[in-house]
């Protein structure tokens, strides 16, 4: 099993909570549901949540009607989901890092997950001994170009070598790599996610065998993790109603057109750690198309020697058909003005990767009236920093690591 689930009893009050034998947890979906009903009912209530938290059971119970549906599912829900979206459950999700790609592009989440910025890859974690042995050479190959490149700069510690030296090797591990995370989401927000899953898999074996491994492969993991959210006793049928026909937000279906004002629109390649770090800035609108042909991101630091960049794209090519994260997708990017430069101001930034800070730089320059680009945020905008960087490459955004 390559998906596992489970609650974390200290992100959700346990009146939610049934305690098993073994110590795990099971979710009490019909008290979630009991309560969020009642709550519902201050919405056009003169008397106020005080007469509401006691109200006649039956009246309840009508409500749950109303909103979702009645349980003998003899009708359809009329989908005003809100209400049920005040009690959220926290989860530890341990699956394929697209999977998280898939829910961190939802939206509606607060998460925490590892980071093969800072740690490094375990072999059990679907980790082959040959991406093992790929990453391990690349990570001395990238610490020895540091060290030439930037002899003396007082940013470059130990430990910043270390790191960046990681965050470019890992471009060749699988985006079918293991990782966790810890994933708080509204109870109906997750109903949501798994109605929509279950039609991008079900859409996948229509298809008959003619869809694109990559879709085939994320459609074993979609189906593990709704059956994790199954056992978890968290779904319920009435919830999951999708009638407007709502879709897995990251895959997109067509490439957008590029608008610059108000309002902006555009797209470009890029890798797939790329996607992961940007599309966190939750305001903007992100999803992905793939490539006819395979095509590789190349780090700026190796780019000056056709030997490393040879040497480079013989081993994307060796692991390619485990799709790494240095495989280059189309990204649409979609938000507003405001939206962007918020953006601007958590990635043009040293401590963001160099291909999502020229990327943004790139993105920026596009607009016809944000004025002439500067650099870094705290140049551009004034952005007082609190951990200043003094690494006079990465303020003018010039790095090439």
């Amino acid at each position: 099993m390559s998906v596992k689930v489970t609650v974390i009893p200290e992100h959700t009050n346990a009146k939610f909570l049934i305690r098993q034998d073994d110590g795990s947890y099971l979710v009490d979906k019909d008290a979630i549901i009991w309560q969020c009903a009642k709550e519902a009912g201050i919405c056009y209530s003169e008397e106020g949540w005080g007469v509401l938290q006691d109200e006649d059971p039956a009246k309840t119970a009508r409500r749950i009607e109303t909103l979702l549906g009645p349980d003998d599912g003899s009708g359809k829900s009329n989908e005003h989901s809100s209400p049920f979206e005040n009690i959220s459950l926290g989860l530890h999700i341990v699956a394929p890092k697209i999977l998280m790609m898939v829910l961190n592009n939802e939206k509606q989440y607060t998460t925490s997950e590892r980071s093969l910025r800072y740690t490094k890859p375990i072999l059990d974690n679907f980790v082959s001994p040959l991406e093992f042995k790929l990453y391990e050479e690349w990570v001395r190959t990238f610490e020895v170009l540091i060290k030439e490149r930037y002899p003396g700069e007082p940013y470059m510690s130990g430990f910043r070598i270390t790191k960046l030296a990681q965050e470019n090797a890992r471009y060749l591990t699988s985006v079918f790599t293991r990782t966790e995370m810890i994933h708080t989401v509204p109870w109906i927000q997750l109903n949501r996610i798994a109605a929509y899953m279950e039609d991008f898999i079900a859409a996948v074996a229509a298809d008959n065998g003619d869809s694109n491994d990559f879709f085939v492969r994320i459609a074993g993991c979609l189906a593990e993790f709704v059956a994790g959210l199954r056992r978890l006793n968290i779904l319920d049928e009435r919830a999951m109603s999708n009638r407007k026909e709502r879709k897995l937000s990251l895959f997109g279906d067509y490439i957008v057109d590029e608008y610059f004002g108000d309002v902006y629109s555009t797209n470009y390649l890029g890798s797939f750690a790329t996607l992961a770090q940007t599309h966190r800035s939750r305001p903007i609108s992100y999803d992905i198309i793939l490539l006819p042909e395979q095509e590789f991101y190349i780090p700026q630091i190796i780019r000056p020697d056709p030997k490393l960049v040879n040497r480079w794209l013989y081993h994307m090519g060796i692991v390619a058909r485990d799709y790494p994260q240095g495989m280059k997708v189309n990204i649409n990017e979609r938000g507003t003005i405001e939206a962007f430069l918020l953006k601007c101001k958590e990635r043009l930034c040293t401590a963001a990767q160099p291909e999502t800070m020229l990327q943004t730089a790139e993105t920026f320059q596009k607009f016809p009236n944000l004025g002439e680009f500067k650099g870094s945020r705290c140049l551009q905008f004034g952005y007082k920093c609190i951990q200043p960087c003094g690494f006079a490459d990465g303020i003018n955004c010039t790095r090439i690591i």
